[in-house]
Order: C-alpha cells, then sequence, then structure tokens
C-alpha cells in the first residue's frame, strides 16, 4: 500500500477531474494500482440543498460510481444510530478487521463474508463541532466522510489510508461548495436564470432583450383566506399550490422566476405559447385531484387565476450596488398580471391575451374588451369550450 504515487496524482491531475463522480472513480482505480486492495469505497458530504440533506458516492471496481441522495432528517431516524457513519460523528474514526470477529453493523460483517477483510471509517474537519453542539444549534456542519472496505493478504497501513483521504478531501469539498452554490442558485433564481448568472450575466444593468410566453397565476381571494385562517394553514395552501403550478410549468419546458406571495411569473423563452397553454390546463387538472386530498383532510380548497400572454421582456439584474434581483420586466409583463386579475371577475382559467391566442394550435373564444388599470383596454380570450 504506497499513498505517494496517489496523493501526487490527486494534487496535480486528480484537482482538475470535472465532478466528484470522476474524482471519486478515479482515486479508487488510482489506490487499487498503488495496492491498497479497495473492493469498496464510500464517500457522504453534507450539502446546502432545499431537498437532501446530504449526498453520497460509493465506487466498487465491478460497478463504478453509484450516487445516493439522502433526505432531510435522515440523521435522526433510528436506523441511522445502527450504521458506522453515527459512530465517527464523535470519535472520527472506526475500524475493523474480519480476523477478529462479527462487528455490530450488518453491512461491514456482509463485506467481510463475502471475502473483505478490513474496514476503515473516518470524518474530517477536526475543528468541526460535536452532535452535541450540532443538535444545540439545530443543524449540521458540512461533516465529510470517508469509508473504505479493503481486502489484503498482509494487513492494511492504516496511515496509508488517511494520507490519501486527507489529500481527497479537500479536492471533494472544492466539488461540494460548488455544488452548493449552483443548487442553491438554481433553487431561488430557477434553471434558466440561474445558468444565465452562472454564466456570467452578473452586473447590474447587464440585460438581454427575449420574446417570451408569459404566464401570471395568483390565488383567488388569498388576503380574505390569510385573514381567516392560522399562518401555518396559509404556508401549507401555498406549498400545495406551488408545488401543483411549478410542477406543470417545469413538465411542459417553462420557467419559474419569482414567487410573490400567493403568486408566480413563469416564462417560456421562444414564445413556445402551446405549452405555457398546456401547462396551464395541466395546472387545472391536477389541482382538482390535489383539492380532493385537501378537502378529504377539512382544509380549505384552492381556487387559482392563471393570466397568459407573449411579448418582448427585458430579462436581466436589476437593484442596487450590491443586492440585486434577476427578472423580467416591460410591458408584457404588466399585461399579463392584468389579464390574470379578470380571472375572477369571468369565472374564467386560463385567459389569454390576442397575441398568444393568435398563437395556440387549439381554439380559442373571444370574451370581449376589459378595461384594466394601468394597461388600458384588452380583449381576453378563453378556451372554446
Amino acid at each position: 500500500m504506497n499513498a505517494a504515487p496517489v496523493v501526487d496524482w490527486l494534487l496535480t491531475e486528480g484537482v482538475d477531474l470535472e465532478s466528484i463522480h470522476a474524482l471519486i472513480a478515479a482515486t479508487g482505480e488510482r489506490m487499487n494500482a498503488a495496492g491498497f486492495g479497495v473492493v469498496h469505497m464510500w464517500q457522504t458530504r453534507l450539502v446546502g440543498h432545499p431537498l437532501l440533506q446530504a449526498r453520497g458516492t460509493h465506487w466498487t471496481p465491478e460497478e463504478g460510481v453509484v450516487e445516493e441522495n439522502l433526505p432531510h432528517g435522515f440523521t435522526l431516524r433510528p436506523e441511522y444510530a445502527s450504521t458506522p457513519p453515527f459512530a465517527v460523528v464523535e470519535r472520527r474514526s472506526w475500524s475493523a478487521r474480519a480476523a477478529d470477529g462479527p462487528t455490530p453493523y450488518a453491512n461491514v460483517n456482509a463485506r467481510f463474508a463475502a471475502g473483505a477483510t478490513d474496514y476503515f471509517i473516518f470524518r474530517t474537519g477536526a475543528h468541526e463541532p460535536s452532535m452535541d453542539e450540532m443538535q444545540r444549534e439545530g443543524r449540521l456542519p458540512p461533516l465529510n466522510v470517508y469509508a473504505f472496505t479493503l481486502k489484503q493478504d498482509h494487513g492494511a497501513d492504516e496511515q496509508a489510508l488517511r494520507r490519501v483521504m486527507h489529500a481527497l478531501d479537500p479536492i471533494v469539498r472544492m466539488h461540494d461548495e460548488r455544488h452548493a452554490g449552483r443548487s442553491l442558485l438554481l433553487a431561488y433564481l430557477g434553471r434558466d436564470a440561474g445558468e444565465r448568472v452562472l454564466g456570467g450575466l452578473v452586473r447590474r444593468g447587464e440585460k438581454v432583450s427575449i420574446e417570451a410566453a408569459i404566464a401570471f397565476t395568483d390565488v383567488r381571494g388569498f388576503s380574505a383566506l390569510s385573514e381567516s385562517m392560522a399562518p401555518e394553514d396559509v404556508l401549507d395552501l401555498l406549498h400545495d399550490n406551488f408545488d401543483v403550478q411549478v410542477d406543470a410549468i417545469r413538465r411542459h419546458g417553462g420557467h419559474v422566476l419569482k414567487f410573490m406571495g400567493d403568486g408566480l411569473l413563469a416564462i417560456w423563452p421562444e414564445a413556445r405559447c402551446d405549452d405555457a397553454l398546456a401547462a396551464a390546463i395541466d395546472m387545472g387538472r391536477s389541482m382538482e385531484a390535489t383539492n380532493s386530498q385537501r378537502l378529504a383532510m377539512s382544509k380549505r380548497p384552492i381556487d387559482f387565476g392563471v393570466g397568459l400572454h407573449v411579448g418582448q421582456v427585458i430579462y436581466g439584474n436589476i437593484g442596487s450596488v450590491d443586492r440585486l434581483d434577476f427578472t423580467v420586466i416591460g410591458s408584457a409583463v404588466n399585461r399579463t398580471a392584468r389579464l390574470e386579475s379578470l380571472c375572477g371577475r369571468l369565472g374564467r382559467r386560463p385567459l389569454m391575451s390576442r397575441e398568444f391566442a393568435d398563437r395556440v394550435s387549439v381554439p380559442t373564444r373571444d370574451l370581449g374588451l376589459h378595461e384594466l388599470k394601468g394597461v388600458g383596454e384588452l380583449r381576453a380570450f378563453g378556451l372554446d369550450g
């Protein structure tokens, strides 16, 4: 077991690999070329992500890399306490040899039964807080845990393993920070806007002009609902509402740009009006199922409006010198919002502008001219039938 060539490779070529998957796989292969006899390698790290608490990466010579996504709260589950990672939160390392007999951990015993001889698991970060400190703070810091299952005829060298791990760890953390930043940016800005910001569109005033189909949604009677409902019930209603709407928008290729209280703004670049209309129809169908579930739990049903328009918008950064918002602005956005406000009055959903209705491939019905605040008269169209 010779750590030197693996460490040299990590610090010269490994640091430039494009993904953590490629890094873990190549490290495992280099370790085996250096005589480590790795039959299973596992690395996990806590991540800043709205849906995930941690990501795990498994590697074996036979299967290559397999990713494991771990949801928030998995460390609180009773079964987690019976796994090796739990043991190293406080102790920082734990190891076992097959020759010493069964361990407290079923997965380790299974690997020994399959022919492995040694198991090592390490937690990195000497200055990171203890489990008690983490629980008091109500969070978990960016812990990294590494586990190696080896098959060695002449005994394993723990110090050589540690040398490899300590060279690997900062590169893993670099990938984690990059991935966490990207994940949060896409979660808060949406995929299209997030990718544009990641691509360098970050200065105030930087913008592009695009033609887009635009959707604006709003919960009907939300002000009265929020006055009559407990705050936690209002949040529950909004979560159900946005789950339905965002899922439909993404399923039909749209990009959610902004949540505004009980409403949202979404666009379809390249003026994909049929896709935008399909998303609006999909929202209505999906909301029927959601409302059935809500009524079964004695919750209030959700009614919402959707306005659809198409036109030129300015897409980019606005704000102060050090606090920016990436959004779309323009008269087309204002018209979409005003059109949505007609849904309650006309009892129809969705409502389309003439420009939008002229571009869709399904029959529409002229619902007449309507005077709208700030934009004057606007002709509204609904689905025919």
